[in-house]
């Protein structure tokens, strides 16, 4: 595979007449994470004060009217600033022999990229988002993949197709195979299709072959329109995943149907309700890190994933520039029933808040501050309150 994309490389070199263009680009992140979760029925609470770095670079280099090729490289660096408390918080690494959790942590990675026109091939780390695989930024270094993946963008229509082979977990620093609850695959082979039929509507359709574990097909819709003189977007989502290949996981069979409804209730005040089941034999399968699905209708630290489980969401989101220009609350709960822990029938509840603060302009732009809180409570499972401070700051040049 790796002779078959770098040949494709050369020959994209090799029909060159010549080097036209040359562009640079470099994006730094700086951020500061405090995070600290408070279990009420232990006294175990995780959590660290960690500083990262996040470097992106491109260098695009333009053959001629049509051909671009590019290197892309990145590196994460994150050193803990707090003491160790020997727990896992999964934010940096942790040693389960020496029950200890790094001091520092680091993540470098390499892209290379041929363009003809909207179409784009790239081979080595990707930061890509799909159903299955996101670039989760909720702790402190991003988690990223390896592999092919190619990109065309067609009139209305976006597609997507990718063989990825490893992960690097947001708190390990090498590529490893695919896990899901520790058992490996091969790679995950998917093909990801966006079309929009109109400026107001939106769909998707999507499937990742993850080898021998699991099959996930997705469907989804978001529709813009209007009841009277309020705004509203609807968001349907359905998600099959089935056990393929030597099913090293067991039988896999669990659904994901979701719906949820935005309403632009006063100017700048957004209010969603919604409704999300899952239906199978099984809980929905989550790729070990976790990797989280922010595809869901609303995806939270609680994911409400569970076998059979139904759950009901109310979101809301207000932006109070009238008050402080720049400055955002949002939140959410979810309450979800239905479903069963050793034998008993259980439910669970989520509510969350998030304040984000970001200064748009002047010699500050580009710094930015939030906090979020997330209150979970289960009736038979741990009832825990985690706090996470951000500051970061980004940079191009």
């Amino acid at each position: 595979m790796k002779k078959i994309i770098f040949s494709g490389l050369l020959l994209c070199l090799g029909n060159a007449h010549a080097v036209e263009e040359l562009k640079i680009s470099n994006t730094v992140t700086l951020k500061n994470l405090y995070a600290e979760r408070d279990y009420s029925q232990s006294n175990t609470d995780l959590g660290s004060w960690t500083q990262g770095l996040i470097y992106r670079g491109k260098f695009s280099y333009k053959l001629s009217e049509n051909w671009n090729v590019a290197l892309n490289p990145t590196l994460q660096y994150a050193y803990r600033l707090s003491k160790d408390k020997g727990l896992a918080d999964t934010i940096l690494p942790f040693d389960p022999i020496a029950q200890e959790q790094k001091q520092h942590q680091h993540k470098k990675g390499l892209n290379f990229e041929a363009s003809f026109q909207n179409h784009t091939l790239s081979y080595g780390e990707q930061w890509i988002n799909n159903p299955m695989l996101v670039i989760d930024p909720s702790r402190q270094l991003l988690p990223s993949f390896h592999g092919v993946v190619y990109t065309g963008k067609f009139k209305n229509t976006t597609i997507s197709a990718g063989l990825i082979d490893k992960y690097s977990r947001r708190s390990t620093e090498h590529f490893k195979k695919i896990s899901v609850k520790s058992i490996e695959s091969d790679g995950l082979t998917y093909l990801d299709i966006q079309h929009a039929i109109s400026p107001n509507l939106k769909l998707r359709a999507f499937n990742g072959y993850l080898e021998d574990l699991y099959n996930q097909s997705m469907l989804g819709l978001d529709y813009k329109w209007q009841f009277f003189d309020t705004k509203i977007q609807t968001n349907l989502r359905y998600f099959n995943n089935r056990d393929i290949g030597h099913a090293k996981l067991g039988s896999v069979d669990s659904n994901n149907f979701g719906i949820i409804n935005y309403a632009e209730v006063l100017p700048k005040l957004k209010v969603g309700i919604g409704y999300q089941k899952i239906f199978g034999d099984n809980d929905y399968p989550i790729i070990d890190g976790p990797i989280p699905v922010l595809d869901f209708i609303n995806w939270t630290q609680g994911s409400f994933i569970k076998k059979d489980e139904q759950s009901y969401h109310l979101t809301l989101s207000y932006e109070l520039d009238a008050f402080i220009p720049g400055l955002k609350l949002d939140t959410k709960y979810i309450h979800g029933d239905n479903f069963k822990t050793l034998g008993k029938e259980n439910n669970e509840t989520e509510f969350n808040y998030r304040f984000a603060y970001t200064i748009n302009d002047g010699p500050l732009q580009g710094l930015s501050f939030s906090w979020l809180n997330i209150d979970y409570k289960s009736k038979y499972g741990q009832d825990y309150n985690e706090n996470r401070i951000y500051t970061m700051y980004t940079f191009n040049f």
